[in-house]
């Protein structure tokens, strides 16, 4: 019977989710083209996440399965954000203006740490708020190193947006004041302003952050293996958000 009343849940829901404006303010989600295959498979997803099994096992499987055991906060962990699967750097730089604060999640790995965006035009220029992140970053990056990670970017203003991050700090230091001009900054870069404003975090100078169609500051172009690392982003919270 419980089996039978199970079934019947899931068939009742899927004829709600069918209905993209309802799965739209349901899940608090803007720029997806919310196809019925998308809503199916975001369904499948999110319940194989929550149960721990393969959904189409669950439901031709005999193991009695417990509303109770579903995982609370994890159905609500992100019920109240705006997630964005695709989100140009023009958008991103309103959401993520400079002094707010975010956490990064590697989706590599999914490791996560605290950065706050201090600096930046072209893409957000970003430092981590204290010592253990940037332990946390070195450790993901094996070092000081240019190369792109794929990361997702989680606003204390609860926006959820695909990223791209390096981890080689550069062009400050974190023994002088912001903004004087000094010499031998991080990364080679020479004498110049400092752009280094978090003090006391363990890095000298700031990391970059790309979005989509974000540019480098110096050749001003769009960088390929950052806008390759977003695709790999946007993929991720299709998957898991």
């Amino acid at each position: 019977m419980k089996k039978i009343l199970f079934t019947l849940s899931i068939i009742t829901l899927f004829f709600i989710f069918y209905t993209n404006k309802a799965f739209a303010n349901l899940i608090n989600i803007q720029n997806v083209n919310f196809s019925n295959s998308y809503v199916i498979s975001y369904f499948e997803n999110r319940v194989s996440r929550i149960l721990g099994t393969n959904f189409n096992i669950m439901l031709n499987s005999d193991e009695k399965i417990s509303y109770e055991s579903l995982e609370k906060e994890e159905i609500n962990q992100y019920k109240n954000h705006i997630i964005h699967t695709e989100i140009n750097w023009s958008l991103a730089d309103e959401i993520f203006p400079r002094e707010s604060d975010a956490t990064i999640i590697d989706v590599l790995t999914g490791e996560s740490f605290r950065i706050r965006r201090t600096f930046g035009t072209n893409h957000a220029d970003v430092e981590p708020l204290t010592e253990e992140d940037t332990r946390i970053i070195y450790n993901l990056w094996g070092g000081h190193s240019w190369t792109q990670r794929a990361v997702i970017v989680i606003t204390d203003t609860n926006h959820v947006m695909p990223a791209s991050m390096n981890g080689f700090p550069h062009a400050g230091l974190d023994g002088h004041p912001v903004l004087d001009v000094v010499d031998n900054r991080s990364g080679g870069y020479g004498r110049g302003q400092n752009f280094d404003a978090i003090k006391g975090n363990g890095t000298d100078g700031h990391f970059c952050i790309h979005f989509a169609d974000s540019r480098t500051h110096g050749s001003r172009n769009v960088h390929s293996g950052h806008q390759n690392m977003i695709r790999n982003a946007q993929q991720y919270i299709i998957d898991n958000f």
